[in-house]
């Protein structure tokens, strides 16, 4: 049973975002002038980790049927019953604790969230483009709740210099990344999800418009993504990067991403559309290490 609901939740996703928000954290108590750290802003956070699970959880329950066609393992063995049980009281927890933050945009925002997940799950994800679309948006929105949690960050901009203003971006330049990647990953997904999808009548990109336009269009994203990674390798010294954040930033982050420009351009298989995922998975996980090393040096 506890398994199951792990599965459900995607246990492992939701302590990578645990990770991001404490990792953002300890980058404006580091590295920038901020000092007004609350224990309230751990009732925000958790709140998004508990709208994030719930949204896993409502997939689920609507993508049995594309998981069979597709020839997955069903990602929780519990009752559909039971699923809706666990995502309604992850949803009412997720309401009530980001009431108890007492901001009313954060609030809205995780109402709206929950819609949107809904939303999703149920009808969105097999439409072109704005089912992916939706998703990058949540995902990217993640790493800028740092600036609902810390409003200090205004009275800052004006008296700080440059490089500290460097660091109170990182958390957009990361939702930028987060968008990004997850926004590929769709697509990906998409196109590794074909048979099963048309089975189900599905209005994907790669149904609409082919496998190789989708395929383009994965591309022409991570070359964008790739570019901006070596703007900031080649501008290390303008903005102040360390070498060892320079060395990471290179081995984790840039020859990956030219690696998945490889394996997309080359992908024919099913399998090759799963490792390019998994990549990606792994270029997004990695990056927060590599903001942990430029956090400690």
């Amino acid at each position: 049973m506890v398994i199951d609901i792990t599965k459900a939740i995607r246990f492992k996703n939701l302590l990578l975002l645990s990770f991001i928000f404490f990792s953002l954290e300890l980058l404006f108590h580091i590295k920038a002038p901020l000092s007004q750290y609350s224990n309230i802003n751990l009732l925000a956070y958790f709140s998004v980790i508990l709208t994030a699970a719930a949204g896993y959880v409502i997939n689920d329950y609507f993508d049995k049927d594309s998981d069979i066609l597709n020839s997955k393992k069903n990602k929780t063995n519990l009752s559909e019953n039971r699923i809706l049980i666990l995502y309604y009281i992850l949803t009412l927890a997720s309401i009530l604790i980001s009431s108890l933050f007492n901001n009313q945009l954060f609030f809205e925002l995780v109402i709206v969230a929950h819609f949107a997940l809904f939303l999703y799950s149920w009808k969105l994800k097999n439409l072109p483009l704005i089912g992916n679309l939706t998703i990058a948006i949540l995902s990217g929105i993640c790493p800028l709740i740092m600036y609902i949690t810390h409003p200090e960050i205004k009275q800052f901009l004006s008296t700080i210099n440059s490089f500290d203003v460097l660091e109170l971006v990182i958390p957009f330049i990361y939702a930028c990344l987060s968008f990004f990647t997850t926004f590929i990953r769709e697509i990906i997904k998409d196109i590794e999800d074909y048979n099963g999808d048309k089975a189900l009548k599905a209005k994907t990109i790669p149904i609409i418009f082919s496998k190789e336009i989708a395929k383009f269009l994965a591309i022409l994203l991570l070359f964008a993504v790739t570019t901006f990674i070596l703007l900031i390798i080649l501008n290390h010294n303008t903005i102040n990067i360390k070498i060892v954040t320079l060395l990471a930033i290179i081995t984790l982050i840039f020859i990956p991403l030219i690696i998945t420009i490889r394996n997309t351009v080359l992908a024919k298989e099913k399998k090759d559309y799963t490792v390019i995922s998994n990549l990606l998975k792994f270029i997004f996980a990695s990056s927060n290490v590599v903001l942990l090393v430029h956090i400690f040096t």
